[in-house]
């Protein structure tokens, strides 16, 4: 399919010409209507792309956590009440219009959503609010807190709107991703205490609100930080089993083309806790861990939301900041050029630095969702990354700090909700 420009070539031939006219006289209002004739025939040609041969985007509004850190972020016990999981249909037209799927839940915090093979149902996680939560001083005792203040996994039936809950008990599970077998891959602090990682040990957890392992760096009976690892289960929360054997946190899970499992490993043991949240990957079944890309670079610091490009063999993945939530620079690795440093690496966003381990600026990126190389569903804010300390107010930790734009590989932002 190739897309029409001689339209587009006319109308910016047009503008450059009044712009070039343009004088001293030239009122702001004059700028203005130039800027804009320009970008409405930028946009309708994007728009056009024929790689945006769908209608719909299903996203997630998320009000940020009360604590900006890559793993309190994924506590209910820190939700802001707020968003939804919506539709946005028609994006391409004027008149698009937003359809929320979750009006009937109670007010609460939802994260991470994903869609299955055959776009009829979708996962995501959510938290019911409750505001005195935060304030309980004693959090490890799991029984001070109510069973659905943490983070559950629910399934959306997109044609009906019936939802269904998957996981229960004190645990925070989410990013639950469909895998190509029926089992789904989730996220979850059920890593617990166990000596061994097994299936015996993890149904231990559908029967009792076990106690937690925890962050080896910090956090107290207030702020515990409990340790959250991949875990698959069938498709109705049954026959659990651990992914993953290992000690620290594990984040950002997506599935690539070949079914293998790509996610953010933190990775330091006997070693600097400030660096090393690393790309690595495993077999459905946990098996073949290994790493992808950076177990001894130090910037950019965390390589988390990793997805495969379609039709390529290189991954994209946001930069991100250890101290705050999940948001950054955009970057493409190229992994047969090696696995550390540099070398294999592209900043799409190169405006953007690496945030925390080069600097913090006043605007981020995050949610990369590529449809090539070249072109990519993103989220953008123009605010800075919200502090790393106990923050709920608009102005450092605003509630709706991004939008979804598409991006290409040359830096144009289009705006689409």
């Amino acid at each position: 399919m190739q897309v029409e420009v001689a339209g587009l070539e006319a109308t910016l031939a047009r503008v450059a010409g009044r712009v070039e006219a343009f004088d001293s006289e030239s009122s702001e209002q004059d700028w203005t209507a130039a800027y804009f004739d320009a970008r409405r025939a930028v946009r309708e040609a994007i728009l056009e792309h024929p790689l945006l041969d769908f209608d719909a985007i299903l996203f997630v509004k998320r009000v940020p956590t009360q604590f900006p850190h890559l793993s309190d972020q994924y506590y209910g016990w820190w939700t802001r009440p707020g968003g939804g999981v919506f539709v946005l249909e028609g994006f391409k037209s004027p008149d698009a219009k937003t359809r929320c799927l979750t009006s009937d839940f109670p007010t609460g915090n939802f994260a991470e959503p994903d869609l299955d093979f055959d776009g009829r149902r979708v996962l995501v996680a959510y938290a019911k609010y409750y505001p005195e939560v935060a304030e309980i001083q004693d959090k490890v005792t799991k029984s001070n807190l109510p069973e659905d203040a943490f983070y559950q996994l629910y399934e959306i039936d997109l044609g009906s709107g019936a939802s269904r809950r998957i996981t229960h008990g004190r645990y925070d599970d989410f990013d639950g991703r469909y895998l190509s077998d029926g089992r789904i891959v989730f996220l979850s602090t059920r890593r617990g205490t166990f000596l061994q990682c097994s299936a015996e040990n993890t149904a231990k957890t559908l029967e009792a609100d076990l106690p937690d392992s925890y962050v080896r760096c910090g956090g107290d009976n207030r702020r515990p930080v409990p340790v959250f690892t991949l875990h698959s289960m069938d498709a109705d929360g049954r026959d659990m089993k651990p992914l993953s054997a290992f000690e620290t946190f594990e984040y950002t899970p997506s599935v690539a083309a070949d079914g293998r499992i790509l996610y953010c490993r933190w990775d330091y043991i006997d070693r600097f806790n400030g660096h090393f949240f690393s790309l690595w990957s495993s077999n459905q079944d946990g098996s073949n861990a290994q790493l992808v890309y950076g177990n001894y670079t130090k910037a950019p610091q965390a390589t988390m939301e990793p997805r495969e490009v379609p039709g390529s063999n290189k991954i994209l993945f946001t930069g991100a900041a250890h101290h705050s939530i999940t948001g950054g620079s955009l970057v493409l690795l190229d992994r047969t050029q090696g696995t550390e440093g540099d070398a294999p690496i592209t900043r799409l966003t190169p405006e953007v630095p690496f945030p925390e381990t080069e600097k913090n600026i006043g605007h981020y990126y995050a949610n990369p969702f590529p449809l090539s190389e070249d072109l990519y569903l993103v989220s953008w804010s123009d605010c800075p990354l919200p502090p790393h300390s106990r923050v709920m107010t608009d102005d450092r930790n605003p509630s709706n700090a991004q939008g979804i734009y598409l991006l290409d590989r040359l830096g144009n932002l289009e705006l689409l909700y």
